[in-house]
């Protein structure tokens, strides 16, 4: 029953915001945006406390053999491993692109030869009726 009471205030201030004008709306957007940041930020700042540990309790933690590792560790490591495979392929392909390169250069200092000189060979056809010329209007 006091649900239901809420609901229907609720439903009345959201139409009386709706039937205002526009600087009414305005601040009920920017207050209730805020809010909602406020509330996000809390929440990942809640997140972040309770994921990650302190700096000073670091000294305190007694790594035991049979532990899982933390978050951090893991993602460091993966990290490492995607950095050292993007460096190879990086290698690869400058060795690649240089390779390619010296093989334009070779291209392009190859000397090419072009002789230009007329027609050696006649087409002209014997034995054929000449074509009688029209004259166009």
């Amino acid at each position: 029953m006091a649900f239901a009471k809420f609901l229907n205030s609720a439903e009345k201030k959201l139409r009386e915001i709706r039937r205002s004008n526009d600087a009414v709306k305005n601040r009920w957007l920017y207050g209730l945006s805020a809010i909602s940041m406020i509330f996000v930020v809390g929440f990942w700042v809640l997140y972040l406390n309770a994921g990650i540990p302190r700096i000073g309790e670091e000294k305190k933690i007694v790594l035991n053999k049979e532990s899982k590792p933390s978050f951090l560790e893991t993602f460091g490591r993966g990290f490492k491993i995607v950095a050292l495979n993007i460096e190879n392929v990086a290698l690869n392909l400058g060795g690649q692109i240089s390779a390619e390169l010296k093989k334009v250069k070779n291209r392009t200092q190859e000397s090419k030869e072009f002789s230009l000189s007329g027609a050696s060979v006649n087409f002209t056809y014997k034995n054929l009726d000449p074509v009688p010329k029209t004259h166009l209007p």
